[in-house]
């Protein structure tokens, strides 16, 4: 636990929290970001940490009051991330 947040049941160790959250999407999102990123330029670990965001995406959502449609938030939020990271290594 974070001591200088104890409401926060993950504390400092988010990193941790978004791969595990990352690791479930970055198989379902392959079928979209494998043809942007043929040569694989984008290493699995930045894969992995742009779909772990999708955790903090649901907590934005959730504190908003939203409910409906959390799997799609998450979707959208990583391959939000993976298009950026997928922008700077490959189109650039």
């Amino acid at each position: 636990m974070d001591p200088l947040n104890p409401g926060d049941p993950w504390g400092a160790d988010w990193a941790t929290h978004l791969a595990a959250t990352g690791a479930p999407l970055v198989g379902e999102l392959a079928p979209w970001v494998d043809p942007a990123d043929p040569d694989h330029r984008v290493s699995d670990r930045s894969r992995l940490l742009c779909a772990g965001l999708a955790q903090l995406a649901l907590a934005c959502y959730q504190a908003l009051g939203g409910s409906r449609q959390p799997r799609e938030v998450a979707a959208a939020a990583a391959l939000l991330s993976l298009l950026t990271k997928i922008d700077d290594q490959v189109i650039d």
